[in-house]
């Protein structure tokens, strides 16, 4: 291990690798397996997995260069090609590629304890793009030395398809902002498969691949949180993980969360695989959650430990391929240290994000992406206009003198004090009671719900309703609906006492509906966790919902809908409160009823609802 001291600088000195056109392959670090929740080698050892993304190498992210105003990687090739041709382009980043990551950085990976590394490429990267049907000698030889390198320093590879063919997401992470047209594309899929196909051929011997992330953060469209991907997600998966095996290797496959995880995949023994398990990446107050101690402390007790219970009934092992606290007053390097021992503890392999990365201003910084970053400060090129000897230098790493983050790295080892004491939040409900249900009343799961909800009408009059599902917005919903038919006008009220959700935008209320399909028309009057109440409305079938949301004092809450010749209003009222009409939809109702969805397909949402009332064909009771 390296001293401790506040700065480490390494002066890289390299030299241009010799590619060879294919790595031989080596028994010296055994295979690995699955091992019901856990990776372990071909012996029958548990091994824990620590390591590193070496991001920007084999696909570039202009925001780890400090190059804030070019958006991706197909934006800086474009610029290049333009000013100067596709040839020194090419020139270009192959000494990018000589430079950034050399043996230096594979030796000094496995000197600071860490044991394997994830390997971002695009797929440009394996793919002739003059002839898509056949595959890059060049490509793979850089994988080549990379698993050679790697080898070398004793070190597994994570190969990791970072940018899929079309595009997996609309963020730099696809290789070009704004294209996510891997999805709904035949041919997309079909190269995605043949590229997984040609490199499970190549390395089905290479014992230090630990397993194969096969698409990085499908996530679909911009901020598209419903995740309406999934089942064609799922379908891909399956038929990468067949096209794989059919090549006679038997590397650990690892299927990607979405947006909202990994909680509507089959098990691998209902899919009758093996050596498979899931992957998800988690950056909570950065791009969710909330940006502070306690909001770590709420993710792990919320969302981290029913993942493992998950896992555990899966019987798969699970790699967190990327993660990062970063921001130093949401704990920093000490909050790290947390996540590097909680990820032990479940036995979850776990790959930070990342190496290494260009500041501007040089030197480390207390809210940081990397490990190793440049030790003085550099100047960073203008690719529009700086000329190109300029550019050439920039891209040529090889004098670069780096500096070591020595406090990240002692997170990893556990050497940080003091220590934190982190609030404790309770376990979310993941499973819903059997339901008892009053015979007028039924109850159903709509769209994508995979932990069934349930409803229990006491014998008191209250209502113990669990929901689950995806959302109740967007084109399609996933909920619980516990409902009866609409015969005519109707007036439909109750008292929402509280709802425990652990979700921000869990929803429960009293709902109408044109059909029970995912996609159907349909009014909802609900609240939230919070205490807020909203009308969601879908006008017609598949259409985009909308909302009106307004603030109340809080539980309890007394909600209404009615039908009045087609027109459903929606009303809201406190305990010493008037009514507050939320707003009105024109919609011709089949079914109305009780809905919640748990925002989480794993969660169970739980409403507490007294005093309902159902009065169809009649008038309004009195206020």
């Amino acid at each position: 291990m390296l001293a401790s001291s506040k700065l480490t600088l390494i002066t890289v000195a390299l030299v241009a690798a010799t590619m060879a056109p294919r790595v031989d392959a080596t028994e010296e670090m055994p295979f690995i397996e699955a091992d019901g929740a856990y990776f372990a080698t071909v012996d029958g050892e548990r091994i824990n997995f620590q390591g590193v993304n070496l991001g920007n190498w084999f696909m570039l992210e202009a925001w780890m260069f400090n190059m804030f105003d070019i958006s991706d990687q197909h934006t800086i090739l474009q610029i290049l090609s333009r000013r100067f041709g596709n040839e020194k382009r090419d020139a270009l980043i192959e000494r990018h590629r000589e430079t950034w990551i050399t043996e230096e950085d594979f030796r000094l990976i496995s000197e600071i304890g860490m044991n394997c590394v994830r390997l971002p490429f695009h797929y440009t990267m394996l793919v002739d793009i003059n002839e898509p049907d056949l595959m890059s000698k060049e490509g793979f030889a850089w994988l080549d030395l990379a698993l050679e390198m790697a080898r070398e320093n004793e070190l597994y590879v994570i190969l990791d398809l970072h940018g899929a063919p079309g595009g997996q997401c609309a963020d730099q992470p696809s290789g070009r902002v704004g294209s996510n047209g891997l999805w709904g594309s035949q041919v997309n899929h079909d190269l995605t498969v043949r590229i997984w196909e040609a490199i499970a051929l190549r390395y089905k011997d290479h014992s230090n691949i630990a397993a194969f992330d096969i698409i990085n953060e499908p996530y679909g469209a911009q901020n598209s949180v419903r995740d309406p991907i999934r089942r064609e997600l799922r379908e891909l998966c399956e038929r990468i993980y067949h096209a794989i095996r059919a090549q006679g290797n038997d590397h650990v496959i690892l299927f990607p969360g979405t947006q909202l995880g990994i909680f509507f995949y089959r098990s691998p023994e209902a899919m009758g695989a093996y050596n498979l398990g899931f992957t998800d990446h988690f950056y909570p107050g950065i791009f969710h959650g909330e940006a502070h101690i306690n909001g770590h402390a709420r993710f792990i007790d919320e969302e981290l430990y029913p993942l493992r219970e998950y896992l555990r009934e899966l019987s798969a092992p699970f790699l967190v391929g990327e993660f990062n606290v970063v921001l130093e007053h949401s704990g920093g390097d000490r909050m790290m240290q947390e996540y590097w021992e909680l990820y032990e503890t479940f036995g979850w392999a776990a790959t930070m994000w990342c190496w290494k990365l260009v500041r501007a201003q040089g030197g480390l910084h207390p809210s940081n992406w990397y490990l190793l970053t440049n030790a003085s400060a550099m100047d960073i090129p203008d690719l529009y206009t700086a000329n190109w000897e300029t550019i050439s230098a920039f891209f040529d790493h090889a004098d670069t003198q780096w500096v070591l983050d020595t406090g990240a790295v002692a997170a990893l080892h556990g050497e940080l004090e003091p220590r934190f004491h982190l609030e404790s939040f309770p376990t979310p409900r993941t499973t819903a009671p059997e339901s008892k249900l009053s015979p007028e009343w039924n109850i159903t799961d709509i769209g994508i719900a995979t932990n069934p909800g349930s409803a229990r009408f006491l014998d008191d009059g209250t209502l113990e309703f669990y929901g689950n599902g995806d959302d109740i917005f967007g084109e399609h919903d996933g909920l619980t609906y516990v409902y009866q038919s609409a015969n005519g006008d109707f007036v439909f009220e109750a008292t929402f006492e509280d709802f425990e959700a652990t979700r921000p935008f869990a929803k429960s209320g009293l709902m109408v509906r044109t059909s029970l399909e995912p996609a159907a028309a349909m009014a909802l009057v609900h609240v939230f966790s919070d205490g807020s109440v909203a009308l969601a409305q879908r006008t017609r079938s598949s259409a985009e919902a909308t909302e009106v949301k307004m603030q109340t004092d809080g539980f309890p809450l007394r909600l209404r809908i009615e039908s009045k010749d087609r027109e459903v209003i929606a009303s809201w009222k406190n305990p010493d409160s008037a009514w507050t009409r939320l707003g009105s939809v024109d919609l011709s109702a089949k079914h109305l009823g009780f809905a919640s969805s748990s925002n989480h397909l794993h969660q169970i949402a739980f409403t507490t609802i007294s005093d309902y009332h159902l009065k169809q064909n009649k008038g309004a009771p009195d206020d």
